[in-house]
């Protein structure tokens, strides 16, 4: 789960002047890590348990909802690095064509 600002959602569906607010979940797998779900953090009414979040995805124009089974911890340097490094590699393979 990754907190940032942004001046508009990560799939650019919808451009903003000042910066808002995006929460944004990943999932790691085979040393890649994947954009699951990219949004406004939303009140979760579906569930008398606190243990559950949702985000309300701009771009899917769609709300998700996650279970919290382990505690979530603040990411390393490491995991930073990574998060970075395959956010620049999907935004370059998505824009070769484009120059």
């Amino acid at each position: 789960v990754w907190n940032i600002k942004l001046h508009s959602t990560r799939g650019g569906k919808y451009p903003a002047k000042e910066y808002m607010p995006i929460t944004e979940v990943y999932e790691i797998y085979n040393n890649m890590i994947t954009c699951v779900a990219s949004g406004r953090l939303i009140n979760n009414n579906y569930s008398m348990e606190e243990n559950f979040f949702s985000i309300f995805d701009y771009d899917q124009d769609d709300t998700y909802t996650f279970k919290v089974t382990r505690p979530l911890k603040e990411a390393g340097a490491t995991e930073l690095r990574l998060l970075r490094d395959n956010i620049s590699l999907v935004y370059n393979k998505n824009n070769k064509h484009s120059r």
